[in-house]
């Protein structure tokens, strides 16, 4: 994971610095473009089962990792010379599994987290360089994507077999982070950013072995892309 991100990281820093810049860039108007990177897991699932006179809870962090492919469409406003105004979509397919055990004297858990996809709608605010050329801005709005999650929780001497809490659905929360983009032509920019997303909880039931289990998923993480657009 380590290792991705540094070569993501890298990845922005060259599409940024090393390619030449515009002139006095107008960053007035509409473009598309499109966006890869990576994408960490921070979410978590809330466990709970009743073992007949008493009940038993934990949570389950996830750290997993994966990819994310996506398009771009947005609209930018020049302030003045200095600050610019715009507003932000993309839709992204997301390739992020996570899974893992936990086990103690009384409990034993199976966990695992998938995120298909991530569609966001947010505002941007951005500064621009003395050249016009780079926008450094900071972006904040809604976020959506289809999660799925399981749980399986059994306790200690489980009488029948256990069986596992599913949720799955297409849930929505918010997302905000930061970015630099930069123009390379005059109808041309590149950009990276970092964005921290936290999406709706998902609630789902199962069988412990000895009573009912209940489990509650709460998607987030945080994306580290880049991306190319084109202005019209």
């Amino acid at each position: 994971m380590k290792n991705t991100f540094i070569a993501a990281t890298a990845l922005a820093g060259s599409l940024l610095f090393i390619v030449p810049g515009a002139q006095a860039f107008d960053w007035n108007g509409p473009y598309v473009g499109g966006v890869v990177g990576v994408v960490k897991s921070t979410g978590d699932i809330d466990w709970t089962y009743f073992d007949f006179f008493d009940t038993f809870s934990g949570t389950y962090e996830f750290d997993g990792a994966g990819a994310l492919a996506g398009v771009t469409a947005g609209f930018n406003y020049m302030l003045n010379d200095s600050f610019v105004v715009g507003i932000e979509g993309d839709a992204s397919v997301a390739w992020l599994k996570s899974s893992g055990t936990f086990e103690d004297l009384l409990t034993y858990g199976e966990f695992e987290e998938e995120l298909q996809s991530l569609l966001t709608l947010r505002g941007r605010l951005g500064i621009l360089s003395d050249d016009k050329n780079t926008l450094f801005f900071v972006t904040a709005g809604l976020a959506g994507g289809n999660v799925e999650a399981s749980a399986l929780v059994e306790a200690f001497g489980a009488l029948e077999p256990s069986s596992a809490a599913q949720m799955s659905g297409f849930v929505v929360g918010v997302i905000g982070g930061v970015g630099i983009e930069h123009a390379i032509k005059e109808d041309l920019t590149v950009k990276a950013e970092v964005l921290a997303y936290s999406l709706g909880s998902l609630d789902g039931s199962g069988f412990s072995g000895k009573g009912e289990s209940a489990a509650t998923y709460n998607p987030s993480g945080i994306i580290l892309r880049t991306g190319i657009n084109f202005h019209f």
